[in-house]
């Protein structure tokens, strides 16, 4: 059975009988109303609130007192022992109610002790020492002695010796019951503090796993991106030595055409930049792991306005048009969401058809705990089985002589995203373009800006 529903610091015992089955059960139920504040000031769970105790002692007194008074009344109508009776009856109805309202600036568990006690003493009183020695009276009458007599044998049973008894038993019962209920917390306590501690451990080895999971993919790819970069820094550092290696023999040749020696110049110059690109771009791939997701309340549109603020002179030199719909206002990080945006932007850009201007569109859905994204353009588009190369490092589909750029742009974006737990891919655009889709999460407090 389980300790906490077995907790019984007054169990019912034989002794508190009186032979009258309606008393017995009314009496077994008082008990059971004991036991349950009993467990609850042992284990300290939600009990029934102080108000549905006391009215369920309320309930308890109308129905038993009322089935007992009956049983009295049909056998010591006009006696005083029936007066007598109906006056504890009336005590303990007032002391409930005395009760009820002390209940204002004490503890619950001091309300719920105070009531154990008052019970338990009420109980083995008025049961052991004035429902029984009635309900003796009651059921000797039927051998046809008469009240008086029947009163005097039971009296001469529940001899003084039975109250000292009583009170003894009583105090034994005092004492018990307070130590027995400090055990049992401090059981509770033990408990519930080890099951505390095993929710801790848990934890603290799901985030070693995870953290050790981290750092795998962290070392993973740092070796990867070491080695690509090795890769890509090659071609532009041969560049460099080629060319220098050529001016130097140009410069040592006596008559050198000037147009030979400004192509090389400017092979040279070119090649640097290439490689201040790479490094630059390197750098902001890198400085996202240290640049986690910082969530403010803020419009999404200002984000947008300010990469393509950023844009503007690009935007300008190659007629680019740019149209958004209704941006919410929700709990991002402006200035990540702001490189993400100047990033696609970018890009669309960058692969957009010779006949025609860049016309590229923003838009956004706003879900139950994120926001979706969507960057569409009218440009070359991206084939199917590509589209997830792209978010590689460094990662061209096309000739540096064909377009710009050195590959590392939608890496950078992915980096963004996942590290603020959203997700990105793309579609095929209606036009034939490219559609950059991406999640970003967001609280539902988000509203429409």
């Amino acid at each position: 059975m389980n300790t906490k529903q077995a907790v019984e610091i007054f169990p019912w015992n034989d002794n508190f009988a009186t032979g009258i089955d309606i008393i017995d059960i009314q009496h077994r139920r008082l008990i059971e109303l004991l036991n349950v504040l009993v467990a609850h000031l042992a284990f300290q769970r939600n009990a029934p609130a102080i108000e549905q105790v006391i009215s369920e002692l309320k309930d308890y007194a109308a129905t038993h007192f009322a089935a007992e008074e009956a049983i009295w009344s049909a056998h010591f109508k006009g006696d005083s022992w029936e007066e007598w009776h109906k006056d504890a009856h009336s005590d303990f109805v007032g002391k409930i109610v005395e009760m009820s309202g002390e209940t204002e600036g004490k503890s619950y568990e001091e309300v719920i002790e105070h009531i154990v006690s008052f019970l338990t003493h009420w109980l083995a009183l008025h049961i052991i020492e004035s429902d029984k020695r009635m309900a003796k009276v009651v059921l000797a009458l039927p051998s046809g002695i008469s009240l008086e007599r029947a009163k005097e044998l039971a009296n001469k049973e529940m001899s003084g010796a039975t109250r000292i008894l009583i009170e003894t038993v009583m105090g034994m019962y005092d004492n018990l019951a307070h130590k027995t209920i400090q055990l049992t917390r401090e059981i509770n306590a033990r408990i519930k503090s080890e099951a505390a501690l095993k929710e801790t451990q848990a934890e603290l080895v799901r985030l070693k796993d995870e953290a050790v999971e981290g750092e795998r993919r962290t070392i993973h790819e740092i070796k990867n991106f070491a080695y690509v970069l090795s890769h890509h820094f090659q071609e532009p550092v041969r560049e460099q030595l080629l060319y220098t290696s050529k001016l130097r023999k140009i410069i040592g040749k006596q008559g050198a055409p000037e147009s030979e020696l400004a192509d090389t110049v400017a092979q040279i110059v070119h090649g640097g930049e290439r490689l201040r690109i790479l490094l630059a771009d390197m750098q902001s791939h890198m400085a996202l792991s240290y640049s986690p997701w910082k969530p403010k309340y803020c419009a999404t549109s200002d984000a947008l306005d300010q990469a393509l603020h950023r844009l503007a002179r690009k935007i300008r030199e190659c007629g680019a048009v740019i149209e958004h719909g209704e941006l919410p206002s929700a709990r991002v990080d402006r200035e990540r969401l702001s490189d993400i945006f100047a990033a696609l932007v970018d890009n669309s850009m960058m692969f957009h058809q010779q006949s025609a201007p860049p016309l590229i569109r923003i838009t956004c859905e706003v879900k139950a705990d994120q926001l979706e994204f969507h960057v569409e353009d009218n440009g070359i588009g991206i084939a199917e089985d590509m589209r997830e190369r792209v978010f590689g490092v460094f990662e061209r589909l096309h000739p540096q002589e064909a377009f710009s750029g050195t590959g590392i742009g939608l890496a950078v974006v992915r980096k963004i995203i996942e590290s603020a737990g959203g997700r990105v891919w793309i579609e095929a655009a209606s036009s034939g373009g490219t559609r950059v889709c991406f999640t970003v999460p967001s609280p539902p407090s988000g509203k429409k800006h």
